[in-house]
């Protein structure tokens, strides 16, 4: 029987990568994003919950899934975010593609060009400073940013605001369906999701 089926995929620290061996793990979207999902909304939608680090993983697991004719939604935040666009960029290559796609201020060390595999994507993303647009800059513009950071995060409303945009916040993404800017802080996926689905409804989804 085909199921609804959507995965979320967490950032640094979130669950098991290597930077929660040091902070411990968050489990931000899972205990944000996923949560209102699986407890507070009524859609019957079975969901798995995973770290940017089990990105492979989390490909096999959709390919299969899709293969037996579920339907399939990718949530990812912050690394998860990059992570998640990864995922719909090898699916695309495959000639596979999620239903939804949604990220949640997304972050990766690289800018993330080519088509993704979803029928939707909704890119929810923080509203972009000078320092943010300078990490867009691989490696080079991380560094610089990095330190333009670290003079600024004692004053920050937001701790995490400041490692995002060291890790290199993705920003507005032309090839997504519908990109929406917010003012939230990046550690709060539960919002941004929420931001999410009520970009989906107003565009009269009906499938979510």
């Amino acid at each position: 029987m085909a199921r609804i089926l959507e995965y979320f995929v967490g950032g640094g620290a979130d669950k098991g990568d290597l930077l929660s061996k040091v902070v411990g793990s968050t489990n931000n979207i899972r205990d944000g994003a996923l949560y209102h999902r699986s407890v507070e909304l009524s859609t019957p939608v079975q969901t798995e919950y995973a770290g940017h680090e089990d990105e492979a993983q989390i490909l096999v697991s959709i390919q299969s899934a899709l293969k037996r004719g579920d339907t399939v939604n990718l949530t990812g935040h912050s690394w998860g975010g990059g992570a998640a666009i990864r995922i719909a960029q090898k699916l695309k290559q495959q000639g596979q593609s999620v239903n939804i796609l949604i990220t949640l201020d997304p972050v990766s060390l690289l800018p993330l060009t080519s088509p993704v595999g979803a029928r939707i994507w909704v890119n929810v993303y923080q509203q972009q400073t000078l320092v943010d647009a300078i990490a867009t800059v691989p490696v080079v513009g991380n560094a610089v940013a990095g330190i333009a950071s670290a003079f600024s995060a004692p004053f920050a409303d937001d701790a995490s605001d400041t490692v995002a945009t060291l890790g290199g916040q993705l920003g507005y993404q032309n090839k997504a369906n519908i990109n929406k800017e917010t003012s939230l802080g990046h550690s709060d996926s539960r919002s941004m999701y929420k931001l999410a689905l009520a970009a989906l409804q107003a565009k009269g989804e009906r499938s979510y």
